[in-house]
Formats: structure tokens, C-alpha cells, sequence
């Protein structure tokens, strides 16, 4: 059963009612996070130990983390870690305000001169998209409009590609990278 505010109900409670219902929803939520990390910590412990008594000592275990080749061994598990649950307040709102604003920065990013290969990276990373595309794409080549009407992006060729600095500054909107950094400077 509900209390009936949670249920957008009318409780025809008076404003300090209402505050400290909000304070006591807020600490108890605070308290419930709190045991939900330690509970992750734990949790995280018991699985290293238990990974740690199925591995061999004599030969290592390769483990692939970000594309990368570890070579583990039992011993590598028994140490004295230091675990934290993080709460990154990663909900699905948050997540895309991201996304909108790395995309909306990217114009501006590219008339202070940041390679365009660091800037799809930086794309492909944040979108979860397959690294593969990385892979297929060629530098230089003509600037390009992705999308339509308000969310429409220019994409230009890296600063070091383009012909001119000039060229580049027409294709961003006319402000000079020089400028730029001296406004922020």
C-alpha cells in the first residue's frame, strides 16, 4: 500500500507536512543507496575470493578488459582490495543530457582545433557504438550536414586537413580559432 502523495493524490497536508515528507523520503532513500553500495562492496569481495580459488596458480588466465589482454593469477585476487560502489547519478535523463551536449559542442570543439579522429572516438564511446566504425572511416574528405533542423550538425575535415585556417573559420561560422582563444583567454 501507497501513501497517497506518492500517487500524485491531493493530501491537503500543509507546506511544513509537506517538507518533511520530502526530507524523510529523501534520508530514507539516502539510507537505502548507502545499504544497496555496501551490499555491491560485499558482494564484489565474495566474487573475487570465489574466482580467485577456481584459478590455477601455476598458469595465469588472460582476462580482455577495454580491448586489452590482462594475464591474471590467483594470488593477483587474494590481495587487499579496496572496494567502493559508486553512484554516479547515471539515470536515463542525465545520460542523454550528455549525449545532447558532447553532440551540440562538437562545432566549437572542431574550430579550437581537436582532430576529428579524437572527436569520433569521444562519439562512438559515449553512443555505445561498435569500435568498428572507427576503423571504417577515412580522414579528410569535405564537410558534410548531419541531420535535420535543429539538431543539424556541420561535420568538418580535421583543422590539420583543411586547406586553411581561414577555410576553416568560414565553414565554422566565421570566428577565427585565434579569436576564439583569446575570448577564452
Amino acid at each position: 500500500m501507497f501513501a497517497p502523495f506518492t500517487r500524485g493524490e491531493s493530501t491537503r497536508s500543509s507546506a511544513t507536512e509537506i517538507v518533511a515528507l520530502a526530507a524523510y523520503t529523501s534520508s530514507e532513500v539516502g539510507r537505502m543507496a548507502r545499504e544497496r553500495d555496501k551490499s555491491i562492496e560485499h558482494i564484489s569481495r565474495v566474487y573475487l575470493g570465489m574466482i580467485g580459488l577456481y584459478l590455477e596458480d601455476e598458469s595465469p588466465e588472460a582476462v580482455v578488459i577495454d580491448n586489452e589482454i590482462l594475464y591474471i593469477r590467483s594470488k593477483d585476487l587474494n590481495d587487499d582490495f579496496t572496494i567502493y560502489a559508486l553512484d554516479q547519478a547515471s539515470t536515463p535523463i542525465s545520460e542523454s543530457v550528455r549525449k545532447r551536449e558532447l553532440l551540440q559542442s562538437i562545432p566549437l570543439l572542431q574550430s579550437l582545433g581537436v582532430p576529428n579522429k579524437e572527436l569520433l572516438a569521444e562519439v562512438v564511446r559515449a553512443l555505445g557504438l561498435p569500435d568498428t566504425i572507427l576503423q571504417t572511416v577515412q580522414p579528410g574528405g569535405q564537410p558534410s550536414v548531419v541531420g535535420a533542423g535543429e539538431g543539424q550538425i556541420d561535420v568538418l575535415p580535421d583543422a590539420a586537413e583543411s586547406a586553411s585556417a581561414g577555410n576553416l573559420a568560414q565553414t565554422a561560422g566565421g570566428i577565427e580559432p585565434s579569436a576564439v582563444s583569446q575570448l577564452l583567454g
